[in-house]
């Protein structure tokens, strides 16, 4: 997997560093999300 961040962010090359310095640290921030039911 290779996930391209916007300017100033940079790239990630695999899935695990995805998450860690990724979505991990929006995860930690947001810890009262819910899903309700809706996706576009």
């Amino acid at each position: 997997m290779i996930w391209w961040g916007p300017s100033g962010i940079g790239a990630t090359y695999t899935i695990e560093r995805y998450a860690e310095q990724h979505s991990g640290p929006f995860r930690a921030g947001f810890t009262d999300r819910k899903f309700n039911g809706h996706v576009l």
